[in-house]
């Protein structure tokens, strides 16, 4: 195998990761957010209904629900990993098809490879930022 199919190989294998990934993350994200949407909304409608008399507080316990799916979620930032996988994977596709058409040189490509995965991993969001002065 020559160099530049080798590259584009990695490449290719990258693609895989990253889609994977953004897959699993997009899946976590849209979850997350129907499960809040209907703990929060099911929570409303069993309050209007006044259903206090029961023995268990339904209400509230639905409310706690969609406040620890929505923590979960914001906490574990998928939103912001689905889109970095996303990102991510679009900078491969877009690097793999310049080199398969001849518009950068492999060295070049190797390069980006190296600047993209670097990238990745220094960008990866696992905490939120916090200011400085905060």
């Amino acid at each position: 195998m020559s160099a530049p199919d080798a590259l584009i190989a990695e490449i290719s294998e990258q693609i895989v990761f990253q889609r994977k990934w953004k897959r699993v993350m997009s899946g976590a994200y849209f979850t997350a957010s129907a499960a809040g949407i209907l703990l929060g909304t099911t929570a409303t409608i069993v309050a209007a209904l006044d259903l206090s008399n029961l023995t268990l507080p339904w209400a509230s316990m639905l409310a706690g629900g969609a406040t620890v799916v929505y923590g979960l979620e914001k906490a574990l930032l998928f939103r912001e990993k689905w889109a970095h996988h996303l990102s991510s994977e679009m900078e491969l596709r877009s690097l793999r098809v310049n080199l398969q058409n001849d518009v950068i040189e492999p060295k070049e490509g190797a390069r980006k490879v190296g600047e993209i995965m670097r990238g990745y991993a220094v960008n990866l969001p696992i905490a939120p930022h916090r200011d400085e002065d905060g």
